[in-house]
């Protein structure tokens, strides 16, 4: 990224909706996250999936691997 570009130039959403500064609404991705039971963190891999990706445990309901093993 250019240095005389902010973060906030890079706020859009995968609908095309821009965030931006104030943080802008785009019902498309509230309901997809609300469908998917929300967004958070494998403890296990490190990436992040959507909550009915996920166990009961935080890690991956399919098999994922661990980068810290390798």
């Amino acid at each position: 990224m250019p240095d005389n570009m902010d973060d906030w130039d890079y706020m859009v959403c995968h609908h095309g909706i821009y965030k931006g500064y104030l943080g802008g609404y785009c019902p498309k991705c509230d309901k997809e996250e609300e469908d998917n039971g929300g967004l958070d963190k494998c403890l296990n891999c490190g990436q992040y999936k959507w909550g009915n990706q996920l166990g009961e445990n935080q890690c991956c309901i399919k098999p994922c691997r661990n980068p810290n093993e390798y």
